[in-house]
């Protein structure tokens, strides 16, 4: 395995600078305002991020990817605030309620309030490659505010595209780890209702059954006898988009002395390579079919639709309220939904898989 040798451009940030000129409103516990990091561009435009630190690999890193895929991320973020509705609207296309449906499911699991609770246990390493990260796209856009950068049409001078903190960036983290589990289960969460409740009244939403995972990735290893260099190879082939939020980035990280990698990442990942290979060895990744969730069928009191029984006991169901932004002809609307759960967890409806 070979690193490509070849600079086609060259980038260095000064770190101090950079968080100076955004004025955060406070300075990160891994920024050293003496680190310097340098991206590199060479074959087909790969970036290679060299940083002292993670800090500052999630700082060169996160630059790289806005260069690439700047729009990407920002709707990422978008998306994982539960805040598409109130900018683009209720509708991807025709009348169907696209981003009122995902915002509204998004609000119900609450990452960025849940990554808020659990932020601080964190590892130092990976909250210092969550801070570069936000540090990194948050200077980027300050390049593109002063015309030394420039996104995407797509999202160009869009009011949605905006800094971000390190808790958005592992918000946006957990919501990737989600996709084949709740996030397949959005259209059951956000139907669920008690009997007699009118749960999405006025919302057409597209009924969506959940089958069996059927995602999958192909990956093939080859030993040493059988290539024609006499070292082992690895093949990796995940079955992934080529646009969206779940595309890969190629990229190449480095810490001297601590890590030095190749490969592609999902794109907003701060830093790390997801698949890929080092000097010593290479690796790949699929799903797993396994069930990574268990349903409970509870019986609801017919007396009061708002409680369920549990051990003989009569329980009430939590409920809470949720308030969506929505973007109409005539300005923001707000819609009104209420999410239910019991001590298991969210309350799920499937009248196709389960009557």
């Amino acid at each position: 395995m070979n690193f490509f040798k070849l600079s086609m451009a060259g980038l260095s940030i000064c770190m101090g600078s950079a968080v100076a000129a955004q004025q955060a409103a406070s300075t990160p516990a891994h920024f050293n305002a003496q680190e310097s990091v340098r991206i590199t561009r060479t074959h087909l435009g790969i970036a290679h991020v060299k940083a002292d630190t993670l800090y500052g690999l999630g700082y060169g890193n996160a630059f790289a990817q806005a260069q690439d895929h700047g729009c990407i991320l920002a709707d990422g973020y978008l998306r994982q605030r539960g805040e598409r509705a109130k900018y683009l609207g209720a509708h991807r296309r025709d009348q169907d309620n696209y981003y009122l449906y995902s915002d509204i499911g998004y609000r119900i699991l609450d990452l960025p309030g849940r990554v808020a609770q659990h932020y601080n246990q964190m590892s130092d390493n990976s909250k210092a490659l969550a801070e570069g990260f936000a540090a990194g796209y948050n200077h980027f856009l300050s390049e593109v505010a002063a015309g030394r950068e420039t996104l995407d049409q797509a999202c160009r001078d869009q009011p949605w595209v905006k800094p971000i903190t390190a808790q958005d960036v592992v918000s946006s983290l957990v919501l990737m780890s989600v996709q084949g589990s709740l996030g397949r289960m959005l259209p059951m969460l956000i139907q669920a209702a008690p009997p007699q409740s009118d749960s999405l009244s006025g919302v057409d939403v597209v009924s969506e059954s959940v089958g069996d995972i059927t995602q999958g990735s192909n990956g093939w290893a080859l030993g040493q006898s059988v290539t024609a260099n006499g070292r082992g190879m690895v093949l990796a082939n995940p079955h992934f988009p080529f646009h969206g939020n779940s595309r890969f980035w190629t990229h190449h990280a480095t810490v001297p002395g601590e890590l030095d990698v190749m490969g592609a990442s999902i794109v907003g990942v701060p830093g790390i390579v997801n698949i890929g290979f080092n000097r010593n060895l290479a690796w790949t990744h699929t799903f797993s079919s396994a069930l990574h969730h268990v349903f409970y069928r509870l019986t609801i009191d017919p007396n009061n639709p708002l409680r369920y029984r549990y051990e003989g006991q009569w329980r009430d169901l939590h409920t809470r309220q949720i308030q969506i932004p929505v973007k109409t002809a005539g300005g923001i609307e707000t819609y009104g939904h209420t999410a239910y759960a019991t001590h298991f967890g969210f309350l799920l409806e499937d009248t196709q898989n389960f009557p």
